[in-house]
């Protein structure tokens, strides 16, 4: 077996059993919930923490929290096409 063949048997070996981490590996129960609220830590808008008390809205049954009430009337003049496409991007 020439060396190549050695080390492309060795990346396929290490690949599958890194795979391997058991029935479980990975499972949260609480994220597997589906949730109806955006990341409530960060503002969708400005990527800054958001506090408890800070400005939210509703949009598509989801609750979307911002760190300022600038966040959220930025929020407000985008179209409805924007906020989807901000929504996509942030899970």
């Amino acid at each position: 077996m020439t060396m190549l063949n050695k080390f492309a048997g060795f990346v396929i070996g290490a690949v599958l059993l890194a795979g391997c981490a058991g029935p479980n590996a990975g499972s949260n129960p609480a994220a597997d919930k589906p949730s109806r609220r955006m990341n409530a830590e960060v503002c969708i808008m400005s990527g800054r923490s958001v506090a408890a008390d800070s400005p939210s809205t509703v949009f598509m049954s989801k609750t979307i929290k911002f760190c300022c009430n600038n966040c959220l009337n930025d929020w407000n003049r985008l179209s409805e096409a924007a906020r989807t496409a901000k929504l996509s991007t942030r899970r």
